[in-house]
């Protein structure tokens, strides 16, 4: 049997109307960094050209066990490191198959082996796993331009269809270096996809659907995920039902569009600072320090010591040296119910990084020292462990928007609340009475800012309790993100609130999938939440049209500038996009908002506690996100379609 028959076997037989698996947090290691030998090898591939790494891939051929990986896909699973694996079976197919006999010890004779393992492969590898991986699968598959696949004139649809559907134009669009949005937008919406127009244009030009739909995946992925999968159900159904050297060489180039547009579809990669059984608060199989330790501040090396990571060694010792700080409140019986609180954020970059001695400082003008960093590069740990204070507030970690949920994550795990802070902020008020008593009051688990003038939240600002709830929701959310790279955190975010509405029901969650059983695999049960007041307490800066504050400026308590690149991949295509845009929030092109804050020479601004509203250019800023009133009606938080009308396909 065939490994596409036997694969087509396994889906037939799939029981879609019964009980769906659950929902794994497994956080995969798809880029092995975790096997020694294939880290090893993938970061020979990334330091050096094409022709050297696919020198050191061939040398090892023949260590693949080619039959013994074929027979686990048989049963229906992926052999160790299937990404890696998928570049090694690649090369060795063009090698060996294309290019001729070689010194390498895979006869041709194999051809249906290594094809038969492509096949597989790209079959059970999800798309964005080959996009968002470290190892250049998909420039690999660009490389091969398989004959006689790559100069088919009828798999190139060269003649416009019946529909007058002009395929050659969208075909250009999608090489290097063109207006890929401009020129393709018109093919790729063309009327004849409206109704049931697209079976028609599927019929007729396979790879040209395939790429109009790829192109508008693409949009999706970078607007709102929700519409990602409808457009990638047709590659899925094309690599299953077509034989893998078609699809793959086509005279499409679709996978080299998808290389190009990697910084676009990819915010985060498949590397945590955190091991999976740290994000899922079980305990590390190493001993812990002696009894004595737990109750003391630890010194030393404790990751060296317990087999942790390196985060979760600073996060234990933030706690271990009483950075939280204890409060007391009552439960839903009315027994008292001891908490501890911290205040987190994360920063790195030389734009954020000169500012953390002022956000510190400002921090504790008002109160606010139990506040911990998580420092992101080597410039942000030294910054934050040269100011006065305490190390164990210092975090090591690495730049990803992962981040923002991980850390408090383990936080929870360890019996902390956390009030995440986004860095492009400024604290005018101590709010933590403030939270305290909405959470007592209202008896809610979860505190999200909002916005001005829609009903959309905001993830800079959030308050977590430390309850067994919160804690496996932001789980499943953050596993999610993880496994799809293309998803933003803030729609992924209000997405998984939709279980559960707010205690005002003033909001509209977003939607990320419009797969029929995303329901039925994600059922983490949603804490009771409510909104930060997002009027004049919680604000953010006028950047778009929907955000605001209305009020008296004394009654601000923390100030959102809505920078961020404080948080976001560098080289995803959103880095630069409020500046870019023209959106400066009280700032100008010459002065951002983040300066005008944080650059200030009178530095009573960053130690007293109400100087900040006695500066002129500061109180400037912040009124130029003031407005009159609060519409009556909200805008409703959701897609911005590039058309008033797509409709259809």
């Amino acid at each position: 049997v065939s490994l596409s028959a036997r694969f087509s076997e396994v889906l037939a037989g799939w029981d879609w109307s019964g009980e769906l698996p659950t929902w794994r947090h497994d956080f995969p290691d798809h880029d092995c960094l975790q096997l020694a030998s294939w880290n090893d090898l993938r970061l020979q591939v990334e330091e050096t050209n094409a022709p050297m790494w696919m020198d050191a891939i061939l040398d090892r051929l023949d260590s693949l066990k080619l039959t013994e990986a074929r027979e686990v896909l048989f049963e229906d699973d992926l052999p160790e490191c299937a990404l890696g694996r998928t570049l090694f079976v690649l090369l060795g197919f063009y090698k060996v198959c294309v290019q001729g006999p070689s010194e390498v010890e895979i006869p041709c004779a194999e051809e249906s082996t290594l094809s038969d393992l492509i096949q597989g492969m790209l079959h059970k590898i999800p798309l964005f796993d080959l996009v968002g991986t470290r190892w250049p699968v998909v420039e690999m598959i660009d490389f091969l331009e398989l004959e006689p696949y790559i100069s088919d004139p009828v798999l190139a649809c060269e003649e416009p269809n019946e529909d007058g559907i002009d395929w050659w134009k969208l075909r250009d669009a999608m090489l290097p270096g063109r207006d890929w949005v401009g020129k393709g937008s018109a093919i790729a919406y063309h009327p004849s996809f409206d109704g049931w127009g697209w079976t028609r244009a599927l019929d007729t030009c396979l790879y040209g659907f395939l790429a109009a739909s790829i192109w508008k995946m693409t949009i999706c992925a970078g607007t709102q995920a929700a519409c990602v999968d409808t457009y990638l159900s047709t590659y899925i159904e094309t690599i299953r039902e077509k034989p893998w050297q078609e699809v793959v060489s086509n005279p499409w180039r679709i996978f080299g569009f998808l290389s190009d547009q990697r910084s676009g579809l990819r915010r985060h990669g498949f590397f945590l600072d955190f091991s999976g059984s740290e994000l899922r608060g079980e305990l590390p199989s190493a001993k812990f320090p002696t009894e004595q330790a737990i109750f003391e501040p630890i010194s030393g090396d404790l990751a060296a010591d317990v087999e942790v990571s390196v985060s979760y060694a600073d996060a234990l010792k933030t706690v271990l040296a009483g950075i939280p700080k204890v409060y007391v409140s009552t439960s839903d019986t009315g027994s008292p119910e001891v908490g501890k609180l911290l205040y987190v954020t994360m920063v790195f970059g030389p734009r954020y990084v000169p500012y953390i001695p002022r956000f510190v400082a400002r921090a504790q003008a008002v109160g606010i020292d139990n506040l911990a960093i998580f420092c992101l590069d080597e410039a942000a740990l030294e910054s934050c462990r040269a100011l006065p204070g305490p190390d164990e507030r210092c975090i090591r970690g690495t730049p990803s928007i992962m981040n923002k949920f991980t850390l408090p994550l383990v936080f929870l795990h360890l019996g902390v609340d956390v009030f995440w802070l986004d860095f492009d902020v400024f604290i005018l008020q101590d709010p933590t009475k403030l939270v305290l008593d909405t959470m007592q009051q209202r008896r809610v688990e979860l505190l999200v800012s909002g916005s001005f003038a829609d009903d959309c939240i905001c993830s800079g600002l959030v308050y977590f309790k430390a309850t067994k709830v919160v804690a496996e929701w932001l789980l499943t959310l953050l596993s999610f993100m993880y496994e799809n790279v293309y998803t933003h955190d803030q729609q992924a975010f209000s997405a998984f609130l939709a279980w559960r509405p707010d205690e005002d029901d003033a909001t509209t969650p977003e939607i990320i999938s419009s797969d029929k059983h995303f329901r039925k695999y994600m059922r983490p049960e949603a804490p009771r939440w409510a909104l930060l007041d997002p009027v004049v307490q919680f604000p953010s800066a006028r950047v778009l049209n929907t955000t605001g504050f209305t009020g008296d400026v004394e009654d601000i308590y923390i100030f959102h500038f809505l920078h961020g690149d404080s948080e976001v991949n560098r080289d995803h295509g959103a880095y630069g996009w409020n500046v870019n845009s023209g959106y400066t929030g009280g700032g100008s092109i010459d002065r951002a908002i983040l300066d005008i804050f944080y650059d200030q020479k009178d530095e009573r601004i960053y130690t007293e506690a109400s100087a900040p509203l006695e500066n002129i250019e500061v109180r400037k800023a912040l009124m130029a996100s003031w407005r009159p009133f609060r519409p009556t009606e909200m805008l409703h938080c959701g897609p911005v379609p590039l058309k008033d009308d797509i409709g259809g396909f």
